[in-house]
């Protein structure tokens, strides 16, 4: 339902930007790092070359805590242990960002940095289950693990150069950082980026 919502107000606000006087954008892209990230914001350009942006990312990695030989549950019908990928270190992150745009022809150099609420769930304490029997069929052994949650505040930096591909389409590469208690992340990130760029 929330994921609906969000694609809802995303598309409705795209078609607003993409028709109205002021320039902003809305975000798309994919990050690489110690993270992978879905990255999705609204960019907003003030007259006086100030920028406003609010994002979420939902980060991921193979967890770190998992063994080495880790195996998934077995199916009694299909062999699921054939396919032992590790479960994922997810990281939602909400933020707010201020900067400073100069601006090049079709190219602007956006300066900005702020804050972000970090949520992480992390698998931890695996157990290995060894192998049993029922009704006869023999199951394989199998890791179980438990999800905790933690949270954190961050300071957010993600200076992106953003080149105008067309009056309503632009292309933006950055460097970001989230530095935070728990686990700061760091990366490259690539924008498509939908509004009015000009």
């Amino acid at each position: 339902m929330k994921k609906s919502i969000l694609v809802t107000g995303l598309f409705i606000l795209t078609a607003q930007l993409l028709w109205s006087q002021y320039r902003g954008d809305v975000s798309l892209g994919y990050g690489i790092g110690n993270f992978g990230a879905f990255r999705v914001s609204y960019n907003h350009l003030l007259p006086n070359k100030v920028s406003f942006n609010v994002f979420y990312n939902w980060q991921f990695r193979k967890s770190q805590n998992a063994p080495a030989n880790y195996t998934k549950p077995h199916s009694l019908f299909f062999n699921s242990g054939s396919s032992n990928k590790r479960p994922l270190d997810n990281i939602s992150t909400f933020g707010v960002m201020g900067g400073y745009v100069i601006e090049k022809s079709k190219v602007r150099f956006n300066l900005r940095g702020g804050f972000a609420y970090n949520s992480f769930t992390i698998p931890e304490n695996f157990v290995w289950v060894p192998p049993s029997e029922w009704w006869g069929i023999e199951t394989g052994g199998y890791h179980t693990y438990d999800s905790k949650q933690y949270h954190s505040l961050g300071f957010v930096a993600e200076p992106r150069i953003e080149f105008s591909l067309s009056p309503k389409l632009g292309l933006g590469i950055s460097c970001f950082t989230n530095l935070n208690s728990y686990k700061s992340i760091y990366g490259i990130g690539f924008d498509l980026m939908i509004g009015r760029m000009r």
